[in-house]
Parts: structure tokens; sequence; C-alpha cells
């Protein structure tokens, strides 16, 4: 040990001294210097200066007691050490002024610094001290933590280098003048008042600037959460950063109980608290942010707070999330919090409050969303899937069986007892084969029309196949008791196996499809596939291909046959008709590759094409001054798919065109089949404005009556009424009757399929509206359509007074 200097202070001031030691080192240790380097935060005091000083001046005994007094009093108040914290940091100090001694006692044995060796001298004592308190520090980190990482080894050296090379400026510069005039010390000290007040500004703008730019990274990643729990997530661990937490929950009430979310070790953590607690802890804050102190701690809310810990408690501040953001703990490089970390944890858990709300709304769509994307995956009737659903919850299959079922005498049920009492069979079969899925983990859906399927991954091998055929029909089969009726449910099946009969869900739809008409035509329970009897061939199959292709660059076209107003001879409206002219095959008529299309999913897109020419088209013509109706076929294989009335109603509305203007033409059988299923593709059309036609009327199982309950504006009565009826007193009837019920209704009639003058003087005779067929003209392409026109409403009109074979309007009935 070195010796008290002999300008030193007396010994009976010894105690005065150490009073004055113990006084700076509070002084240092309040205060400390904060600096970036490399990235790293550091806290550095210029304790080294004070204890080399007090070592100079008043020897090891003082300044070690001066050390542990006043850095003891910063480090538990002011920093708020632990007990074992503390202790840790008081050996340290403790080792730091014992090297720091031992080093001066060895190369300054004389306690004066006058030339540049002594300097030196001082330097080593320096380092020595900071490597006596970092060796302490290290240790105790490899005790509590196991091993310590190379950016915490890094992050130590960095500060070990900083400090030792301030302290040892500080103390040559201050034993320099001291040695000249110990008032000089006054300089020293007001220099490093100076520095340490100028760190301080500076600290508190970096502060500041860190706070902003944090709070805006905050707000933005917040924001990019893609759901409710991820934003939490985000918003704990931005939070904790922003504001300089160590610690960060989020406690949110829901109408039953209270969420609580915490970033414990990276992870969201969630947890059920009472809501009470909360309550009051909320009601305690308001709507704002608050510091908490453990005096200020209730007993109603204690638990929700680590009151070991410095805490700030924020309300989120939105009336749509009622909840609190607590932040606690404290890094060991940042200060207490302040008035300025409270007002950024309050706008941080504003900003959160608002984000929340918004991602809770942005879940209750999303889940409307998904509730309306699996209602139009679910078949109305029965609660099973329908075909979409039952095609996105297959796979490609492997292996596996897919059954067809339906019902026999369905039709006959709807047509003697009412749809009500066929319903009630559907819906009894449906419970039956429900309960039969889910026994056996198979997936079951609903067609309509009393058609079901299911799919069956197990069943392997055609012996498997066909118990599970006997079992089904077992199951579904029976009585069902309807009032005073006792029906009986008599299902009939069709069955594919994969791979043998494909491996596309919707192939082997098809294909148990197939098997099942073969069962209904034979009279049969239970039919497998047979490509003997499929009626896709391969040049079906190579004809498919190339329609897709055809498809997809635009080689099909639209051919237009003109609609005649009767009375008047002019020309009102047009058919639009697909046509394929194939490079080597010719014009592929529309029956065969319409038929292909219906059953290789492909009428989808080939309706949706020829509808976008044919609107495009009557556009153009409204433009040249040709006010046509354009009238457009949908298929039955379009019908089943209620997604499609909304294409087509978006297609109309992208056009010039009325809406009125635009006739969709639907057979009479499927217009009954979207009644029984309910698939409101009508009510669509009708809802858009655009007018409905039933083709080929007459030849389906609906009553005339039954019209006037159906949302449509036309009837086309079927030509093979039409054409015979000069010759077929029935067929002059059906006509006849059509005609006097659409009059009653207000609904328009066309005939299609006139030939011959005799039939459309007959049909103008009968208060028939309007006609088509060869005797006015042929289907047309596009370019033709204007001068057919002009040269149909140019023929002159036939003598009114020739003969007719019926007597006027309706009294042909008798």
């Amino acid at each position: 040990m070195i010796a008290p200097p002999a300008f030193g202070p007396s010994p009976g001031s010894m105690v005065t001294a150490g009073v004055v030691l113990a006084i700076a080192f509070v002084a240092v240790e309040m205060w400390p210097l904060t600096l970036e380097i490399r990235g790293d935060t550091l806290n550095l005091t210029l304790s080294g200066v004070v204890v080399i000083v007090g070592l100079f001046f008043t020897g090891p005994l003082v300044t070690l007691v001066a050390r542990m007094l006043g850095a003891g009093l910063s480090l538990a108040f002011r920093w708020h050490n632990a007990p074992l914290k503390l202790a840790v940091n008081l050996t340290a100090m403790a080792v730091e002024v014992w090297a720091t001694a031992a080093v001066l006692a060895l190369v300054l044995p004389e306690g004066r610094v006058t030339d540049v060796v002594q300097w030196l001298g001082v330097l080593l004592a320096g380092v020595a001290g900071e490597l006596g308190m970092g060796f302490v520090v290290l240790a105790a980190m490899r005790m509590m933590v196991g091993t310590v990482q190379v950016d915490t080894l890094r992050a130590l050296g960095t500060g070990l280098v900083a400090s030792t090379l301030m302290v040892w400026v500080f103390t040559v510069l201050t034993l320099a003048l001291v040695e000249v005039d110990p008032w000089l010390l006054g300089i020293v000290v007001a220099a490093m008042g100076l520095l340490v007040h100028s760190n301080r500004q500076r600290n508190d703008l970096n502060l500041r600037y860190q706070s902003l730019r944090g709070l805006y990274r905050f707000m933005t990643r917040v924001d990019e959460a893609e759901d409710t729990t991820a934003m939490a997530s985000r918003i704990l661990d931005e939070a904790a950063e922003v504001v300089g937490s160590t610690r960060a929950a989020l406690y949110v009430v829901d109408d039953s109980r209270t969420t609580r979310l915490s970033n414990a070790r990276g992870s969201l953590g969630v947890t059920w608290v009472p809501r009470g607690q909360v309550e009051a802890l909320a009601a305690d804050v308001g709507t704002t942010a608050r510091l908490v102190d453990r005096s200020w701690v209730q007993e109603d809310y204690l638990d929700l707070l680590d009151h070991d810990e410095q805490t700030i408690v924020a309300s989120l501040g939105n009336p749509d999330v009622t909840g609190l953001l607590v932040l606690s703990g404290r890094p060991r490089h940042l200060p207490e919090f302040d008035v300025q970390d409270v007002e950024l944890a309050a706008a941080v858990a504003h900003h959160a409050g608002a984000s929340l709300a918004e991602a809770r709304l942005l879940d209750r769509l999303r889940e409307e969303r998904y509730r309306v994307e699996q209602m139009g995956l679910t078949d109305t009737l029965t609660g099973l899937r329908n075909r979409d659903g039952l095609m996105r919850d297959v796979p490609r299959m492997d292996a596996g069986a897919v059954i067809v079922l339906g019902l026999r005498d369905l039709v006959e049920i709807n047509g003697a007892l009412g749809h009500e009492v066929g319903e009630r069979m559907v819906l009894a079969a449906a419970q039956r084969l429900r309960r039969m899925a889910d026994q056996h983990a198979m997936i079951a859906a609903a067609f309509g029309g009393g058609r079901f399927a299911l799919v069956a991954p197990d069943v392997t091998t055609v012996l498997a196949g066909s118990d599970l055929c006997r079992q089904l029909l077992q199951e579904v089969s029976g009585p069902m008791e309807d009032g005073p009726l006792a029906l009986d449910i008599s299902p009939v099946l069709g069955i594919a196996l994969a791979p043998s009969h494909g491996r596309d869900p919707a192939e082997l739809v098809r294909a148990a499809d197939k098997a099942l008409g073969q069962a209904l035509d034979s009279g049969m329970g239970v039919a497998w596939f047979d490509a003997d009897y499929d009626r896709e061939s391969t040049e079906r199959l190579h004809l498919a291909g190339e329609l897709r292709r055809a498809l997809d660059q635009g080689h099909l076209t639209v051919a237009y046959q003109p609609k005649v107003e009767l009375a008047s001879g002019r020309v009102v409206g047009v058919e639009a008709l697909a046509r394929w002219p194939h490079a080597e095959r010719g014009m592929i008529p529309p029956t065969e590759f319409i038929d292909v299309a219906e059953r290789t999913g492909l009428i989808r897109p080939l309706t949706l094409a020829i509808t976008q020419q044919a609107l495009a088209q009557a556009d153009a013509w409204r433009r040249q001054g040709l006010d046509l109706s354009m009238s457009i076929n949908l298929s039955i294989a379009v019908m089943q798919d209620a997604s499609m009335a909304r294409q087509i109603v978006a297609l109309v509305r992208s056009h010039e065109t009325p809406p009125e203007r635009i006739i969709v033409e639907i057979t009479e059988s499927q217009v009954m089949e979207d009644v029984e299923r309910g698939s409101g593709m009508l009510a669509i059309f009708g809802a858009a404005g655009v007018s409905l036609s039933v083709d080929d009327f007459g030849t389906g199982y609906s009553s005339l009556s039954q019209v006037k309950n159906l949302p449509v504006q036309e009837l086309k009565v079927d030509r093979s009424f039409v054409m015979d009826m000069a010759s077929n007193r029935t067929d002059q009837v059906i006509v006849t009757s059509v005609l006097r019920l659409a009059e009653e209704l207000g609904l328009r009639v066309v005939a299609e399929g006139i030939e011959d003058e005799t039939v459309r003087r007959m049909l103008e005779d009968l208060g028939c509206e309007q006609a088509q067929g060869y005797l006015f003209a042929k289907p047309l392409p596009a370019s033709q359509i204007p001068a057919a026109v002009k040269e149909i409403e140019a023929r002159p009109r036939p003598d009114a007074a020739a003969p007719l074979p019926l007597r006027r309007r309706f009294d042909g009935l008798g």
C-alpha cells in the first residue's frame, strides 16, 4: 500500500475526507456517462478517478469505506439493485479498490505523479482496477447464467477499454493540477461536471429520437400483423423495446373472462386472470398511464403487477377494447422510468388499443367470410357438403372408392305428394348417410335432386366396395313415417374405384354417377362403373383437350338467330349460339362439344366466353343503331353452380346494354330443379334486372300453374310442338294452352322451329308474340345480322285473308 503523500490531508481530517469521497462516489454513480460504441450502449462512471485520487490522499482504508458507502447508496436507491446484484457489485468494487491500491503501491511507491513514466503507472493502476472489477462480474454471470455469450464479452471489453482511458486522462489531469496547486482541483471537478451534464443532454436528445423512431417502428410493425394473436405478440415485443422495459404484459377484457398475454422469453404466454382485478386496476389508471410504486399497489390487483420492479400501467384507451398494457423492469444501462417514459407508454398503449380493435373487426370479417364460404360449399337442405365442397375437401385419390347414391321414385313422390314430402325423404336419407359416414370416417355430400355422394378412402378392393354397398343399402333403406303415409326409402348406388376408374375426385364422381345411371336403367340396386359402357371414348377425351385449347386461344365463335315479332315482322332480338369451327374437322355440332364441356367441367369457362362475346356484340350493335335483345342459353351443369349467376350478372353490368335487354334462357327442368334445391339462381338474375326465359317449355315435369310462382318474363314453346302443329291436333292444343296461360300471367311467348308460312300464320292468329326458325333466318355470323335484319323486315306481309286450319285465337279449343 502507498502512504498518503506529504501534501495530503492530516490524519485528523480523514473522516471529513472520507465523507467527501463518499459524496463524490454517490455523484459519479448517480450520473454516469452514456456512450454509443460500435452499436453497444455503455454506461461509464468516473468512479475510477475518485478511487485513485482517494488512494493518493486518504489511503486504501478510507477510500474503500467511502467507495462501499457511496456506491452502495447509489446502487440501492438510484438503480434499485436487488440484494444479490448489490452484493456482487459491492464485491467487484472492493476488488477494484484493492487491485488499484496494490498496483499504485508497486509502481508509485513515492505517491507522486510528475513525469510520463509515472503517468503510465497511473494507467496500469486503472487497468488493474477495471480488470479486477470485470473478473468479479464475469464470475458472477458465469455462476448465474452459465456460458457467457460472445456479445456480452465484447461489450464488457469495450467498456473496460473506454472506462480505463477516460479514468486515466482525468486522473493524470487531476493529480498534475493538484501537484501545482490543490485549489486547481476545482477546475477538474468543473470539467467533469460539464462533461456529465453535456453527456446527459445529448443522451436525453438521443433517447427522445430513439423513442420517436421506436414509436414509428412500433406502429408500422404492429399494423403489419395478420391476425389478433400475431398483433398481440408484436405489441408486447415492440412496446417493451420502445419504452425500455424488460417485461411486458397485455390484459384484454372479454365478455366472460380476461386474457393475460405476456412476452415471456420471446414467446407469447396466455393465461386467464380474474376480470375484477383488471377492472379495478383500470379504474385506478383511468384513460392514460401512470408509474406504479409500492405504496400505490392495492390488494385488489396485487397479483397483476411485479411490485419488486418499477412498473408503468397504461390504458389501451379504446372504447371497443378494454384493457391495460403493463411494462415492468428496466435494463441495466437505462435509468429509472420517468415522465417521458410514461407518456411514451401511453402513446404506445393507445395505438395498441386502436390496432387491436381493428384486428378484432378484421377477425370478425374473416369469420363471416369463412361462414359465407362454408355456406357456398354446403347443401342448404341437408347440411352436407355440396359438389363444390366435396371437390374442395377431397384431394387427388390414389386409392379409395366413390359411391353416388340416388333415391328411386323421388320425382314421382314430388309430383304426387308435393315437394315437401320429397324433401323430408331426402333429409331422412341424408341423416342415415351422415351417421354411417361419421362411423366409418368417410365424407358424405349432397348434390341435389335426391343424389348423394360418399367418399371412402379405406375401400381399396372390389370385395371391400361390394361389402360397403351392401351395408349402405341396409343403412339407408327402410320406411319413413310421414303422417298417415308410410313411404320406403329405396336407394340405388353407383360405385367407382380409384385408381382403376380415375384419381381426380371429379372424375371418380362422374364415373360413379354413370354407374348410378346404369343401375337405374337396369333396375339393379348397385352397379360398378364399366368403361365398356362409358360414352366418353378416347375420341371424346381428345376432343375435350382440343376444346380446352380452343377456349384458351379464343377460337370459339357465336352465331345469332333472329327473333321476329309476328304482328309487325320486325326483328326484336337474337339468340346467341356457340359455334366451334375446328381447323381439321370443320364445324363441330354444338350438341357434341357442349356435351363434352358438361362432362369435363369446361362448360363454365365456355359459358362465360360465349356470354362475353354476345354482350360485347350487343353493345356494338346498339352503338350502330341496331337495338336487339340478346338471349343466352345456360346449361344444366352451369345451373348447379350458384356462383355462375353472380359472374354472369357481373359481365352484364360491365356492358352498356340494359340488363332487361339480356335474356337468360333456362330449360323448364332446370327452373324446377333450382326451385327444389333453393340455390337462388333465378332470384339472383331477377334482382339484377336480367330477363328470364323458360326454354323448351312443355317438355318438363312442371304443371302450367307452377309458372305463376316463377320470376320469369318469357316462355319458349319447344319446337317439337310447333313444327307439326299444322297437322297434329294434340300439338295445336298444347301450343294454344301455353299461349292462353301466358296471356293470363302477362308472359311473352316465343315459338321455336318455324319453318313454313302456314305455321307462322297459325301462331300469329293465336296471338303468339315472337318466333324464330329457318323461315326467317338460320343462325348467322355477327357480321351478317344487320343485312339479315333489313332483309327480314323488308319482306312483304302475306295475305291475311288466306284460310287457316284453325279458327282465330283460342277458338281452336272448341
